[in-house]
């Protein structure tokens, strides 16, 4: 009496038999390989795997003739590419997060001054901005001096001084725009009319005006880090606000040991009871 089981036309063979080599269990290798790199943060590591686990899905749907198989391989290759887009957008988000803390530590080490030792330690020395922007004003207070020694009235300068203050981060400090224009004027006019050879008078008025450009640079460099750093740490708060208080998000540094466990894994075999009636071709 012939028998369902030993019938010709009928295999009872598993219904996925792949040796270690075939596409389908390289890509689930590759897609555990790809799991282990994003417990362990490496995200660029996992999208690579995720990457080469879909190509060789793909290979693998393009050899099988079983329907069901084929919609079931097509989701987990949609899986994999869902996985890639979401490890890019955790990765870019990580990367913003790592410059704006690297770009407020270098903006907190630019603007220390020489009564503040500048060593390099783990954690960046905090500067007070009222301390800087107070250094800056004793600053213009030097070359206003500079420029009463040469006969300038006091009022003058003053006056320029407290008409030109505007304020970043709550500290106000002098517009050296307005100040620049009314050293040069009042410093070349003075030259102009000491007694000296032409050449002496030149090369005064050109130091004049090169030292109070440098001036103006100083304040003005200063002023543009004080308002980058007030921006980056609104968009430091905002982004850790969406990454979340897990701290281990927070880090993806080398000195983690990345551990795999053995990949010499048994070839991949799948069952499906519902599809017991259906002929693989070999």
């Amino acid at each position: 009496m012939e028998t369902y089981a030993n019938h010709p036309d009928h295999d009872i063979r598993p219904l996925v038999q792949a040796p270690m080599e075939s596409p389908l269990n390289l890509a689930h290798t590759y897609s555990r390989r790809a799991d282990m790199f994003t417990r362990n943060r490496k995200y660029d590591e996992a999208i690579v795997c995720h990457r080469r686990a879909a190509e060789l899905l793909l290979q693998a749907m393009n050899t099988t003739t079983s329907s069901a198989l084929l919609d079931s391989m097509a989701l987990q290759h949609k899986a994999y590419l869902s996985q890639i887009d979401k490890l890019h957008a955790k990765s870019q988000l990580l990367d913003l997060v790592d410059r704006s803390a690297k770009t407020t530590a270098t903006v907190s080490r630019a603007t220390q001054t020489d009564g503040i030792h500048n060593v390099e330690t783990k954690q960046p020395i905090a500067v007070d901005e009222g301390t800087v922007f107070q250094i800056l004003r004793e600053n213009d207070d030097v070359i206003t001096h500079f420029f009463h020694l040469n006969g300038q009235k006091p009022e003058d300068s003053q006056i320029a001084l407290d008409k030109s203050h505007f304020s970043v981060g709550g500290h106000s400090i002098p517009n050296t725009l307005e100040t620049q224009s009314l050293y040069k004027s009042t410093f070349s006019q003075k030259v102009c009319q000491a007694d000296g050879p032409p050449n002496l008078a030149d090369n005064m008025t050109r130091s004049s005006n090169e030292v109070v450009k440098m001036n103006g640079k100083l304040s003005s460099t200063v002023r543009s880090l004080f308002q980058e750093l007030h921006t980056n740490k609104m968009e430091k708060e905002q982004l850790e606000q969406k990454l979340g208080d897990n701290p281990h998000q927070k880090k993806q540094g080398p000195e983690e040991a990345l551990k795999f466990a053995s990949l010499d894994l048994p070839p991949l075999e799948a069952s499906y009871p519902e599809l017991s009636n259906f002929h693989l071709q070999s």
